[in-house]
């Protein structure tokens, strides 16, 4: 019915076949895996280049303004702190009023027999550190509940040293020795 045109299909098969058994199948491959390479980039990668340079080609933006070095930031971000620290700290003539006060809000749990007091001025700071070092004995819970309470009652105040000693393993009773530190603004000239 179709004469030539089935001849020409019969003799374009035939040159595929014989193509096919002179090359083998990689030609064939090779081909496919142009074409698929060639969909991914019309595919994905196009539009990605496409939003690059939209994104690339839009208003110019400003050049960065210098801005203070990280260290500056840090010194300003410390003399923030250290002016809310000040704050909380009172005149070095009130320590012994929060002495008393210290000893009451722990003597229930601790029985303080004796304290050792050192002092230290920081004169470019303003500020004074009065170290107290105190052998108590109590039970680990009192002791918690002790030191919790004084340091959150006195913001001013802070724990620096925690040793603890048991005669024996069956004794409940604890040997401790604290050391605390009760910060206050640095003393007036001719006051001690």
């Amino acid at each position: 019915m179709n004469g030539p045109a089935v001849r020409t299909g019969w003799q374009a098969r035939a040159r595929f076949d014989l193509l096919l058994w002179r090359h083998g199948v990689w030609p064939l491959l090779l081909l496919a895996l142009l074409l698929a390479s060639a969909m991914l980039w019309w595919g994905h990668l196009r539009p990605l280049q496409q939003q690059i340079a939209v994104l690339g080609a839009g208003p110019a933006r400003p050049l960065p303004v210098a801005t203070a070095s990280p260290a500056d930031t840090a010194a300003a971000a410390d003399q923030v702190r250290l002016q809310a620290f000040r704050q909380v700290l009172l005149p070095y003539r009130d320590h012994l009023p929060q002495l008393r006060r210290l000893v009451r809000q722990t003597r229930q749990e601790l029985q303080w027999t004796q304290a050792e007091f050192s002092q230290h001025v920081d004169a470019g700071l303003d500020l004074s550190r009065l170290q107290i070092t105190v052998p108590v004995s109590g039970s680990y819970p009192a002791l918690q509940s002790a030191i919790e309470r004084a340091l959150l009652q006195t913001p001013n105040l802070s724990l620096d040293q925690i040793q603890f000693q048991r005669e024996s393993a069956d004794r409940q009773q604890l040997d401790m020795r604290i050391r605390l530190s009760l910060w206050l603004r640095a003393p007036q000239q001719g006051e001690r």
